[in-house]
Parts: structure tokens; C-alpha cells; sequence
């Protein structure tokens, strides 16, 4: 996996008379975490993982043969989560949908030492969740970038997919993707994004892939992920605000 992204911020001194405007902290990636369990699971609880900094929290699911928006999703420290849309279709392999939490209970997101993330999608046949903790997106609001979403459904055994164009409203902003996968051996993603997937490793697995990339100035992106070998696939992009 890529390092983490890193950023030099620029000093800005003001003459006598200048307003000096709020020092800004471009969005990075805290930590990350996932789950992929045996066959007939259709959930679990991740290992832990220091959210502590993290202003907002994010996990790709996959579900296989239903919706990803009807799992659930929590974390130990009690935060609000809400979902995007899902992508791929509900009698079909792979379905995924991005998760996200921002605020506790109308409140700043908890954070701390040891975070977990439970998910539960039924009776599904197989399951599996990528989640990470970022720095830096808006904490007054939902960081949702409404409403910059797109996704591609799959069509079948393919050895890519691009879930679509996605432009957000503001420079420095976080992009998100997710993919879904069911069999092959890896899963890549280009145009600068760096990605956390996690799978079990047995047969033909489930995968969820989360991807990032903090994009500094205003720009359509539609990223390619690439298949290790032919898989059933579904991606999802989207965009969170940082101010």
C-alpha cells in the first residue's frame, strides 16, 4: 500500500491591517481497519484501531446478493453512522456502499485509543468491510459533499471498473471510493488514490476496498479499479467537505 498522504503547509504572513484567516489542516488518514469472515457470516467486529485526531470515520461494505445499505454499521465509541447510496443490484454478487460518521449523538465524533467496527448484513452469504478514520474534514456539518455521488452497478465477470466522474464543490476536499468484489487474487485503484482492502484469503473471496485520495484543487475524477483476475465488481465514489 502507498505511504499515507503527507502535505507541507504554507506559511502566510500578514501585513499590519490584514485579517488572518483560520489555519487549515488538509484532510489525511488517521488509521485503518477491516473484516472479511468465513462463508455464512454475514458480519463481525474488526480488530481495534486508534482513532484518536480523526474527524471523520468511513468503511466500504460488500454484501453479496442484497443491498449494502441494509447491513448496519457501528463502532464501539457510539458514533452516528450514515450511508450513500448502494451499487449493484440486490440478486447480484457484489453490492457495495460507502458508510460514514462524522458526529456523535449531535455532538464531535468520539475518538480514542481503541475504536472497533461492527457490521451485520443478515443472512448474506458473504460479507466483508474496509474502514478508516480521516483528519481534517468539516466537523459543523455533515461532510457529505451532496450531491457528489456516482457508482457503477457491474455488469457481470470483468477484470475493472470505474465508478464514475465525481467533481467536488471545493478545493481541498476528500474523495472516497469503494469496491466490491467477489473471487480474484487483488484489487489496485489509480489516478493517485491509496487504498485499504481487506479480504479473507480463502477461495473465492469477499473483498471491500476503500480508497482516498485529498484533492486540492476542483477537479472530475473517475478512478479505474483493477482486478487481479475476473471478478464480480460494483464501485462507488464520493466527496466530503473540509471547510
Amino acid at each position: 500500500m502507498a505511504a499515507p498522504y503527507a502535505h507541507a503547509q504554507s506559511m502566510f504572513f500578514p501585513g499590519p491591517g490584514a485579517s488572518v484567516a483560520a489555519s487549515f489542516t488538509p484532510p489525511a488518514v488517521v488509521n485503518y481497519t477491516g473484516l472479511a469472515p468465513a462463508n455464512g457470516s454475514g458480519g463481525g467486529t474488526t480488530p481495534a484501531i486508534s482513532t484518536t485526531g480523526a474527524t471523520m470515520l468511513s468503511c466500504a461494505v460488500y454484501a453479496q446478493q442484497q443491498s449494502a445499505t441494509t447491513c448496519t454499521v457501528s463502532d464501539s465509541l457510539g458514533n452516528t453512522w450514515s450511508h450513500l447510496n448502494n451499487y449493484g443490484n440486490n440478486s447480484y454478487y457484489s453490492n457495495t456502499a460507502l458508510w460514514y460518521a462524522w458526529q456523535h449523538g449531535g455532538g464531535a465524533l468520539a475518538v480514542g485509543a481503541s475504536d472497533t467496527f461492527t457490521y451485520s448484513c443478515g443472512s448474506t452469504w458473504e460479507s466483508a468491510i474496509s474502514c478508516a478514520a480521516f483528519s481534517g474534514t468539516l466537523t459543523t456539518s455533515d461532510p457529505y459533499d451532496t450531491p457528489n455521488q456516482n457508482g457503477n452497478n457491474g455488469t457481470g465477470w470483468v477484470s475493472s471498473i470505474q465508478p464514475g466522474s465525481t467533481t467536488p464543490s471545493q478545493n481541498n476536499s476528500l474523495v472516497l471510493s469503494a469496491v466490491g468484489a467477489y473471487g480474484g487474487s487483488t484489487l489496485t485503484i489509480n489516478v493517485g488514490f491509496t487504498p485499504y482492502v481487506y479480504t479473507s484469503g480463502s477461495g473465492n473471496d469477499p473483498w471491500a476496498g476503500l480508497a482516498w485520495l485529498p484533492q486540492s484543487t476542483i477537479a472530475a475524477v473517475n478512478p479505474t479499479w483493477l482486478a487481479g483476475g475476473v471478478d464480480e465488481l460494483s464501485a462507488s465514489i464520493a466527496s466530503f467537505k473540509t471547510h
